[in-house]
């Protein structure tokens, strides 16, 4: 019998320290950054504010990893 990619995924998680969050809501997002460095710690709120205001670069059009880069001079080019 062949598992399927979801039920060895799911297998995966359950034995791990990972967790995964479904958000059951339009109203709610998540950021999935490659790495968490200084860089991306002090542009999350700025991040977080454009994102609520459903502004993004378009750089960041089609990528479900976070491009700190193109938000980085997405946010230098507001200001």
């Amino acid at each position: 019998k062949m598992l399927c990619w979801e039920s060895i995924v799911e297998y995966a998680m359950r034995n791990s320290d990972f967790w995964r969050a479904d958000l059951m809501t339009s109203k709610a997002w998540s950021i999935h950054p490659g790495v968490r460095c200084e860089k991306f710690k002090n542009l999350i709120p700025k991040i977080a504010n454009s994102v609520n205001l459903g502004e993004y670069p378009e750089g960041q059009t089609g990528h479900f990893d976070l491009i700190l880069d193109c938000w980085e001079n997405f946010i230098d080019d507001k200001n």
